[in-house]
């Protein structure tokens, strides 16, 4: 194989597969359009030697990215010695504008195969034949109308289709080919980890600086597809219950490669002789500023896998406000109980995961402080609905105030509501490196479970006084449904 610079494995693989069929989710950065394009070059280089021409038809999201992928093309044939020629060549389109004339590059090599650039547009698309690329595929414009136009281009026998891109919202028929959703298709998936894992210089401070650790972060480079429609709580309900003084410890993350400790200068926590935070001492000085209020505490619990989160809140009449907010990755139970017990003191009720891994942990917290102030909560289906629907209220009656932090705002938006096909509502949440598996969203859930909190409340003002109405919901089964009313 050659190449005009060494490919690293990622890259190779892609090449090297020759499925007629072929889609694939590339991180940004990641040289997909240096890849794809000489797959297409080395095509027409092996069409020479068997003097089969080889036509290649390519189009992107937009214009200009077609005729970068033809310059790429273009650098590449250069590279490898075979005799080419870049023309322009006129394709007739139609919009609302009406019919125009757009000009395209091609490339035309000497045994008759060629390389050419498509406009965006079904008309241009529509009767030719040969191989097809189509770049940034999540992103077309009429996506299902121009896939209808394009993928017949390469529907004869020996045709290649090649998909490429990052991800866009959850539909369409990129989505469908790289859920797996249409049979016969090779699937290939770079994340800018893996990317970096493989050769690829791409600096992660660098893109953080850039774009943050967000939603941009995660479709970009950590290819998660985006589906706002069916998002329980989108980011405009999240951001007006954002505070940046709600809190009153330092919002703080603790292990992993990305370990950061934001607003902590080097007295709260002073490492144990463990090398871990498991010192109840220097917890217990971290959570001093809580003591006095009246506060409830949820624990996510995690150990290899997603993050361990503690989230306490503060109820303040119709408010919560969310006081304290810690999360360990990838730590030992004695730091995370360390932590809990500290924590706790100061709480006057607590919920905690007991699903899996939580289980002893949760046990021997409530054996601790007692059954009155610890509840183990098991994750099933009946309890997860009706935490997340205590969560969503709060966020659409915006009685909730939560510290602006990305990596908190983006696990409460993580949350996708599903109805499966048996008519069952599922709540489940895309797992990313940053901000876990939601683990932020089910410790807030946890919280406002503690604190009483129902799935449905107001705020009501009568006859010159306010009052706090509850209405909760029967989750437990034990007929404790009904209404609470503070005056």
């Amino acid at each position: 194989m050659t190449a005009i610079a060494p490919l690293y494995p990622y890259q190779r693989r892609w090449i090297e597969d020759r499925s007629p069929r072929k889609a694939g989710l590339w991180t940004r950065s990641g040289g997909k359009t240096h890849a794809v394009m000489l797959e297409a070059v080395i095509d027409c280089q092996l069409a020479d030697a068997e003097k089969k021409p080889a036509p290649w038809f390519c189009f992107s999201a937009a214009e200009v990215q077609t005729r970068e992928m033809i310059r790429y093309a273009g650098i590449h044939a250069r590279a490898i010695g075979l005799a080419s020629e870049i023309t322009n060549e006129e394709h007739f389109v139609r919009d609302e504008r009406g019919d125009g004339k757009v000009t395209m590059l091609a490339i035309n090599f000497e045994h008759g195969s060629r390389i050419v650039g498509l406009p965006t547009n079904i008309f241009s698309i529509r009767g030719k034949h040969g191989n097809l690329i189509g770049d940034e595929a999540g992103h077309w414009p009429n996506a299902e109308e121009l896939s209808g136009a394009a993928m017949p281009i390469a529907s004869r026998e020996g045709r290649k289709i090649r998909l490429v891109g990052t991800p866009n919202e959850r539909r369409g028929p990129f989505y469908e080919i790289m859920s797996g959703a249409r049979e016969g298709w090779s699937l290939h998936r770079v994340d800018v980890h893996q990317a970096i894992r493989e050769g690829c210089p791409i600096r992660l401070e660098d893109v953080y600086a850039a774009i943050g650790r967000g939603r941009k972060f995660n479709t970009e480079y950590g290819l998660i597809f985006e589906d706002a429609e069916s998002r329980l709580i989108p980011i405009e309900a999240i951001v007006p219950c954002e505070d940046e003084g709600v809190l009153v410890v330092p919002f703080l993350r603790i292990g992993g490669a990305r370990e950061w400790r934001r607003f902590v200068d080097a007295d709260p926590l002073e490492l144990a002789p463990s090398e871990g935070y498991d010192h109840v001492n220097a917890w217990k000085r971290l959570f001093a500023p809580l003591k006095g209020k009246t506060l409830y505490a949820g624990y996510d619990v995690a150990r290899r896998r997603d993050l361990a989160v503690l989230s306490i809140i503060e109820p303040d009449g119709p408010l919560r406000r969310v006081r304290a907010r810690i999360a360990f990755e990838r730590r030992r139970f004695a730091e995370q109980r360390a932590a809990l017990w500290a924590a706790l003191e100061h709480c006057r009720r607590a919920c905690i995961d007991a699903t899996g891994i939580g289980a002893q942990l949760a046990e021997e917290t409530v054996e601790k402080f007692g059954e009155a102030r610890v509840e183990a909560i098991d994750f099933g289906s009946a309890v997860k609905e009706d935490m997340a629907t205590r969560v969503l209220r709060q966020f659409e009656d915006r009685s909730i105030r939560v510290p602006s932090e990305p990596e908190l705002r983006e696990s409460i938006h993580s949350i996708y509501k599903i109805t499966t096909a048996a008519g069952k509502t599922r709540y489940d949440a895309d797992a990313t490196e940053e901000t876990g598996h939601a683990d932020d969203f089910w410790a807030l859930g946890l919280a406002l479970l503690a604190a009483g909190d129902g799935a449905h409340e107001t705020w009501m003002a009568s006859a010159g006084k306010r009052a706090w109405t509850r209405e909760f919901t029967d989750w437990r089964g034990d007929g404790a449904g009904g209404a609470r009313r503070y005056l």
